[in-house]
């Protein structure tokens, strides 16, 4: 039966739909008995049990209002996924044998580009070179490699796989995610896992993160010690942020309920207590959680404060940069920005295409590195149509992007794009299970609807 299941597993190597709910539940039942076998008899065929893992999460049928019963969801009970011991050597036993593999596919090669570079006759007949150097280097090579002990071996190969390594022990996470191993335990087996690999610290730090933030159940995603810390961290904290006192204390509970800047500049100078301890609470609520219009009046004079912008110096820069773009910006970055205003902010009262015109061909001239990307001219007209002024717009983007380093959200290769992309796909998870867990289904990530957001740092909406 272990050789009959084999041969169809082995078939399926993409996502395959089951007619019908009694076809997926008989294939659950088949490997559901093998398994029951494989922990029995205490067989040690892990390539099966890892076939059995890539299978069940390709494999589904279609229930009502289109929902998706995978595999994963009919064996995930089983009791064979409740021993670490298990994983552990059936991860092991997978990385090992992926290793060879990649070893004898680079020695294959190494042969072949060695069989190519013989040197060949007018005739076409391959003559080998004497090259007395190379046999120097291959035997030195081949010294230092018998120098090498076991244990640096092991670690050398470790390390030219991190890449194989990473990516498999990346599968077995979502494998532990599709079955819904207890956190605790995929916790530990990923952490031996990474230990015995010598994966890197930055890396053994996403694919925990990727565990922690796919867990169905977010109350389960700690430990009852990590929920304690926790908990003792956060009094803590607010004992730093707001006093010792019982009376500092009370009074910075109560800051979130004023919403009137005479009475938060009083408690400014009420006591020597006060103005030290809840300065910053202080702040936060007459400029961040204060009424709408209140912060929208101060806002223009606290950005450009923030941001060290002088109003006087600024407006004679803007004019000598704006009449140098005239001159000197290549004719297709102007193409480039022309289109773009012509999509932007069509129907929006306040704001003209030669406003954004001037703002994006001046910071295109000052920024000759970056230039102009898309996205660009949604922010540059959602700061105009606040600060009115064409000069101010223009040093507060410049600000922006050079202090937050949005460079790297707007260069070719987009890593900082890519990088919330991930950060809002973990949020999802963590927060909106279900939705993530139906986003998954349909194969859905983040990148499908969110590049707009970032991009345009949330500014796209105010066009309408």
């Amino acid at each position: 039966m272990r050789d009959s299941l084999t041969d169809i597993l082995i078939e399926i190597n993409q996502p395959l739909e089951l007619a019908n709910y009694e076809s997926i539940k008989l294939l659950a039942d088949v490997i559901r008995f093998v398994m029951t076998l494989f922990v029995h008899e205490q067989l040690t065929d892990y390539k099966l049990l890892y076939m059995i893992l890539e299978v069940c999460q390709q494999v589904y049928y279609m229930a009502a209002k289109k929902r998706k019963v995978y595999l994963s969801s009919l064996i995930a009970d089983h009791g064979i996924w409740s021993d670490s011991a298990n994983w552990r050597e059936c991860i092991e036993y997978m990385l090992r044998l992926k290793i060879e593999d990649a070893h004898r596919r680079k020695k294959r090669r190494e042969q072949l580009e060695a069989g190519n570079g013989q040197d060949r006759n007018h005739f076409g007949i391959g003559i080998k070179s004497s090259g007395d150097g190379n046999i120097f280097k291959k035997g030195f090579k081949s010294l230092k490699g018998l120098m090498q002990t076991k244990e640096e071996k092991q670690q050398t190969e470790f390390k030219q796989n991190a890449n194989l390594i990473f990516n498999e022990l990346s599968h077995f996470v979502n494998h532990f995610i599709n079955l819904a191993l207890p956190y605790e335990q995929a916790h530990e087996v990923l952490i031996w896992a990474t230990d015995t690999f010598h994966v890197e610290k930055s890396k053994t730090h996403i694919l925990l993160t990727e565990l922690k933030s796919n867990q169905k159940n977010p109350s389960k995603m700690f430990t009852e010690h990590e929920t304690l810390v926790m908990s003792l961290q956060k009094r803590s904290n607010r004992l730093c942020k707001l006093g010792y006192s019982d009376l500092t204390l009370i009074v910075g509970c109560s800051i979130k309920y004023i919403d009137s800047d005479l009475t938060l500049r009083a408690l400014l100078l009420c006591s020597k207590d006060f103005n030290e301890i809840l300065r910053s609470e202080i702040y936060k609520q007459a400029l961040l959680r204060t009424d709408q219009h209140r912060v929208n009046r101060k806002r223009a004079a606290l950005w450009l404060k923030i941001l060290k912008i002088d109003p006087g110096f600024i407006r004679g820069e803007f004019d000598a940069y704006q009449q140098q773009s005239m001159l000197d910006l290549p004719q297709k970055i102007q193409n480039e920005i022309e289109q773009d205003i012509q999509r932007s902010f069509r129907f929006t009262e306040g704001i003209s295409d030669a406003n954004l015109r001037k703002i994006l061909f001046t910071y295109a001239v000052v920024n000759p590195e970056l230039e102009y990307c898309q996205g660009m001219n949604f922010i540059a007209g959602f700061l105009y149509l606040f600060l009115q002024d064409e000069a101010l717009a223009f040093a507060v983007m410049r600000q922006v992007i050079n202090c937050f380093e949005l460079s790297t959200l707007f260069n070719t290769e987009l890593p900082m794009l890519k990088l919330n992309f991930y950060r809002l796909d973990r949020l999802i998870s963590i927060l909106l299970p279900d939705l993530h867990g139906h986003l998954k289904e349909e194969s859905v990530n983040s990148s499908y609807f969110s590049s707009s957001y970032f991009i345009t740092l949330f500014t796209q909406t105010m066009q309408h």
